[in-house]
């Protein structure tokens, strides 16, 4: 998976998503596809970096709720110009 394919798979799956912020366990299958762009192109580009740098402003803040993931679902959906 290279990086732009990254973003059409993350635009997917937020378009096949219940509405609603993301939940723990989505967070890490995202984190996972992030590290897979990573490894097969060697680094993000700035989109991703900046998708990475969300996901671990949430992490650092140590909260899980529903507010934590709500900042960063919208976060996210920002990056990807989603509505």
């Amino acid at each position: 998976m290279r990086n732009a394919e990254f973003r059409a798979w993350l635009k997917g799956y937020f378009e096949l998503a219940e509405p609603g912020p993301l939940d723990v366990a989505q967070v890490q299958i995202i984190v996972n596809h992030l590290n897979l762009a990573e490894t097969v192109e060697g680094v993000l580009d700035a989109e991703n970096l900046e998708i990475r740098a969300a996901i671990r402003r949430f992490r650092d803040g140590g909260k899980t709720d529903a507010a934590a993931l709500g900042i960063l679902t919208a976060a996210l959906q920002k990056v990807l110009h989603l509505p």
